[in-house]
């Protein structure tokens, strides 16, 4: 009995040290990096694909370029809070350096420096433009008459627009492919002559051979949205022009690459 108890507080000695020096300290960092973009054009998972991996994996190039520059100096990633397509919260954690913190503060502190003066240099010259706003304004302060006709008209007018822009989006919400955006020009009238431009990504249907593309690829694929929309808007007045654009977004960068129209010049009648 004696001989197990020796060996047993033996082998308390023994561990005893493994687990008191166990006291490691951590530093940790808190960021965003902002909304993450998402690519299947390159990405870190090519790498992978002769493993199996899927081709269809996106990437989001800037957002990993960022993570490696960090991971290079002993940040690790602990946790990621957010949605994708929106700002995310990006907790890291490295080992703690008093050394290494207290080099890197000296810098972060010379470039906070910076954006401070560039935010009170901002700040200073705001105030200044509105003390001259509100010199000017009480110079040429006056008694004055509210007419209540046109400004009625013009918060209805503008209620209307409102109103037929959400419909003309809901209208392409309802097609099978997606706009990037949508841009309305009124011109004075409000009765006639809006024109509309819609902008479609056609980078996974027409990006061919890394950086080449058809024409005729992206008109195939912008005329049938068209035809719909002179079908479904034929008998509107206002509009006087619909043009649809296709974007290819290569290495980051959105181009135009070809778009087709309707116009509308003599009663009801579109032409291209």
């Amino acid at each position: 009995m004696k001989k197990k108890i020796l060996i047993f507080l033996l082998i308390t000695l023994i561990t005893l040290p493994l687990f008191a020096s166990n006291n490691e300290e951590y530093e940790y960092m808190v960021v965003s990096f902002g909304t993450a973009q998402f690519s299947d054009l390159r990405s870190k998972t090519m790498a992978y694909w002769e493993d199996g991996i899927s081709k269809e994996a996106l990437s989001a190039s800037s957002y990993e370029k960022n993570l490696d520059i960090l991971g290079k100096h002993g940040w690790e990633v602990i946790s990621i809070t957010g949605v994708i397509g929106g700002d995310q919260q990006v907790i890291l954690k490295r080992d703690l350096n008093i050394k290494r913190s207290e080099a890197e503060l000296k810098t972060i502190d010379e470039n906070s420096k910076k954006v401070i003066q560039g935010l009170l240099d901002k700040i200073i010259a705001e105030d200044n433009k509105k003390k001259e706003v509100e010199q000017s304004s009480f110079e040429a302060e006056k008694p004055s008459l509210f007419e209540l006709d046109s400004y009625e008209n013009k918060i209805k007018i503008q209620k209307q627009k409102a109103e037929f822009e959400k419909s003309f989006k809901d209208c392409l919400n309802t097609f099978s492919k997606t706009p990037l955006d949508v841009s309305f020009k009124w011109s004075y009238s409000f009765e006639r002559d809006l024109k509309i431009t819609i902008y479609y990504d056609v980078t996974k249907e027409c990006l061919i051979n890394t950086n080449q593309y058809r024409v005729s690829k992206v008109k195939e694929i912008l005329n049938p949205i068209l035809d719909n929309l002179e079908t479904i808007y034929k008998d509107e007045t206002k509009i006087s022009d619909i043009q649809v654009e296709g974007r290819i977004k290569y290495k980051e960068e959105l181009f135009d690459v070809g778009h087709v129209y309707n116009t509308r010049y003599s009663g009801n009648r579109w032409l291209y």
